[in-house]
């Protein structure tokens, strides 16, 4: 069972004297975690590259990060896709429901090939800073393939527990390049003092017991480096890690003989999630170390920190462990491991603890071919991610979970969420959990760009969901304002400000806080064909050349559609339609409001086109120019109207009730015109005025697993297929079971079937399967 109850575990190797202090450092620890709760963010992608024009399709798992359980309701996520010099070149939310989403990222056509960082998090987690975002890799092929470049970088050398202390032994990891696999340790003599070998990672640790005022260079190929200096003060950490499923982690301290420390109470707090796992005091004496051991159980799954604290809450040392107690495997059952071309396979997952117990869980499904793409998935998968990369920043995804090869690394890794400093001030958060989309911004004067030194009435307006909100801005100018319904992509707002009811001319800009990232390690450009994106650009051939076959001759195109439509639902009803084809038309529309349209008055004053619109409930004319919505499209600009041809024009609309024009606030104050226009597309050519872009939420869009309509109608079409299957809101119900059918296409290679997913108990989990595809003449 995995253990999760909060414990404080008092355990003093040196008496009870000072068991009040240890409580007061431990609960502080308590404290900070329980007023930030952290979170968890996983993305997996459809598929392991991309090409320009192709829709990234992923799933994303926010989970508490104490017990891996999703948190209920919504919360809204943001996602980067970062360059190599740290600049977001697409930024988009999305939202999660229940800690579970699937959504897509739509890579633009022209999308410059290379290696891009992918970058997900919620506004909460923002409190912990870019460390704990999830960080990711999207590969967006060309023509040729690329390769992540090697780093340049100068090797890097951690003590463990972060200092290098003087007279004792200390272990020292070394992280260098991977095709080095030797290194040594020279004195400032340039005499061998120890050697060490780099693994496959690039790691390695040797161990040394520093003299005092010596210096000693580490050397791997041609590269060195300089180690220390060495501190006379301090304890050097060593901790053998349990093995997989071990009881015991065994910790090892020393301190040199002369250092005042041996004669103070030290404290040891294991810390992680929301939780104190285990605290000790220990007081060296006149001991030449400190041995003691951390029982496994008493730990959960995955990563927690280790911190050695001074009586005054310094911290000496730290350094991170990792546990790895559950064995739980899913199992995939395929009906056959060699299938034919247009035909079915069928798979069933299996989800038991090692009792044979079902268990249930959410979870995503790929199946693509694994021939087509230039490279496997080398992003940490959601278990990696969950137990050991989100806690421990740099670590490779190539090193195995398991204590023996992921030890040095640990050394090597900080935690990122909070410090020994941290812990000692306040712990209020600055961020909160976000479920609604949030616009800030101030309002500037257009003559100058300065901040308004005044309140104001703002409207606002959204062209595409047709809401409008009011606010009022503070005396600096600035606002927040909360739409009560999402909005998807690629939105319009419409704003006007007033003062005692006129209208003031002013300049919004909204200052929503950005995230900023550092520079990464750019895409080199290989001269290897990339095969995913010849076939990327088969696919697309042959789309649009049998695409002709799916067309209907007898669809003209011309059903009929009210671009007022959602405009009008939400005034409910208008005060006067004209239909302009039962008059006999007017050359011009001012001819046309003077002869035609009762209430909308014209009239041309000091040379100027003046519009007003007659309100007989207050019997007068409107102080301004009414509102015009021209095809779905709010405009402040009459003299678009004015320049349309009235027979180009099929309806014109008039809201003049002070009840219904009350419904757009200080927009239909004077009036409402709603005109339909006979024009195709017109809506794209409306003057929007004051008006800026604006970016809501993105809607997950549905992925194809069925014919086209093309391939339907010609069944000798190619159907290529690079993904067969992807669905990433699955479940597993109390049987522990799922079956999924999956109709191949014509392409034939090496197929994988990857399943990751969390249990409802917050174990994650993934697995994969493999399965061929061959030719088989088979037209159907």
């Amino acid at each position: 069972m995995r253990y999760w109850s909060f414990i404080l575990c008092l355990v003093s190797l040196t008496g009870l004297g000072q068991q009040d202090q240890l409580q007061h450092h431990a609960q502080l620890i308590m404290t900070w975690q329980k007023a930030k709760p952290t979170t968890k963010l996983h993305l997996f992608f459809h598929q392991p590259q991309y090409a320009p024009g192709d829709t990234a399709f992923f799933r994303a798992a926010l989970v508490w990060a104490a017990e891996l359980l999703p948190g209920k309701g919504s919360q809204i996520a943001a996602l980067d896709v970062v360059n190599s010099a740290g600049e977001v070149l697409i930024h988009q939310e999305f939202r999660i429901r229940d800690g579970w989403s699937g959504n897509q990222l739509i890579i633009p056509a022209d999308f410059k090939p290379g290696i891009y960082r992918v970058v997900a998090y919620t506004y909460w987690m923002r409190n912990f800073d870019t460390p704990v975002f999830f960080h990711g890799e999207l590969y967006v092929t060309g023509r040729y393939q690329f390769l992540k470049e090697e780093s340049s970088e100068p090797i890097t050398l951690f003590p463990e527990g972060g200092t290098l202390v003087e007279g004792v032994r200390n272990r020292v990891v070394v992280k260098g390049i991977a095709s080095v696999k030797k290194g040594s340790v020279l004195n400032s003599q340039q005499q061998p003092v120890t050697e060490f070998t780099l693994n496959d990672n690039g790691y390695g640790f040797f161990f040394i017991t520093p003299a005092t005022d010596e210096r000693y260079t580490v050397q791997t190929g041609d590269q060195n480096v300089l180690l220390g200096p060495a501190e006379p003060d301090g304890v050097s950490v060593l901790v053998i890690p349990a093995s997989v499923k071990g009881p015991l982690h065994r910790f090892v301290l020393q301190t040199p003989l002369s250092s005042p420390l041996r004669n103070e109470e030290l404290y040891v707090i294991i810390s992680g999630h929301g939780n104190v796992f285990f605290s000790t005091t220990i007081r060296f004496g006149q001991q030449e170390f400190i041995a003691f051991t951390v029982p496994t159980n008493l730990l959960p799954e995955g990563i927690v920190r280790a911190a050695i604290i001074r009586n005054d809450g310094r911290e000496i040392a730290s350094r991170l462990l990792f546990t790895r107690n559950e064995t739980f495997r899913p199992r995939i059952d395929l009906t056959d491991t060699v299938v034919g071309t247009r035909s079915k396979v069928s798979f069933r997952l299996a989800l038991h603890d090692d009792s044979g117990a079902a268990l249930q869980a959410r979870l995503s499904v790929s199946v693509f071919n694994q021939s087509l793409f230039d490279r496997p998935f080398t992003e940490p998968d959601i278990v990696r991610y969950m137990l050991v990369n989100s806690d421990a920043q740099g670590i490779s995804a190539a090193s195995e979970i398991q204590t023996t090869s992921l030890d040095m690394e640990l050394v090597t890794s900080s935690w990122p969420w909070y410090s020994g400093k941290d812990v000692q001030y306040d712990p209020n958060p600055r961020y909160y959990p976000r479920n609604y989309i949030s616009l800030q911004g101030r309002l500037l004067n257009p003559e100058n760009d300065k901040p308004m030194a005044e309140s104001l009435l703002l409207t606002l307006y959204l062209q595409g969901a047709a809401d409008i909100y009011e606010v009022e801005t503070s005396a600096k100018g600035e606002f927040v304002a909360a739409p009560l319904f999402d909005f998807p992509d690629r939105e319009e707002l419409l704003y006007i400000a007033e003062k005692a009811g006129k209208r003031i001319p002013v300049k919004l800009e909204l200052t929503q806080d950005t995230v900023r990232y550092q520079q990464s390690l750019a895409g080199v450009e290989t001269d290897k064909e990339s095969t995913y994106y010849r076939h990327s650009q088969l696919k697309e051939q042959v789309k649009k050349s049998f695409s002709y076959y799916g067309k209907n001759p007898m669809e003209s195109g011309n059903t009929k559609t009210t671009r007022n439509a959602a405009v009008e639902e939400m005034l409910i009803d208008v005060d006067l339609t004209f239909n302009l084809s039962d008059y006999v038309l007017f050359p011009t529309m001012q001819e046309t409001l003077h002869e035609i349209i009762p209430y909308l008055q014209y009239r041309k004053i000091r040379s100027s086109d003046v519009v007003r619109m007659y309100l007989p409930d207050v019997e007068k004319t409107g102080d301004g120019p009414p509102i015009f919505i021209i095809d779905g499209i709010m405009t402040l600009d009459h003299h678009y109207f004015l320049n349309l041809k009235p027979s180009s024009v099929e309806t014109i609309k008039l809201v003049y009730s002070q009840h219904k024009r009350t419904k757009l606030g200080a927009l239909g104050r004077n009036g409402i015109v709603l005109i339909e226009t006979k024009i195709s597309e017109n809506e794209r050519y409306v003057p929007r005025g004051s008006s800026i872009p604006l970016q809501g939420l993105i809607t997950s869009l549905p992925f194809r697993t069925g014919k086209w309509r093309w391939e339907e109608e010609n069944i000798a079409s190619p159907r290529l297929r690079p993904v067969l299957y992807w669905n990433p809101l699955l479940h597993v119900d109390e049987s522990g079971t799922i079956t999924v059918d999956v109709d191949t296409g014509d392409d034939v290679g090496e197929y994988v079937i990857i399943i990751e997913g969390l249990t409802y108990d917050g174990i994650p989990f993934r697995t994969e399967k493999k399965f061929s595809v061959r030719y088989q003449p088979n037209l159907k």
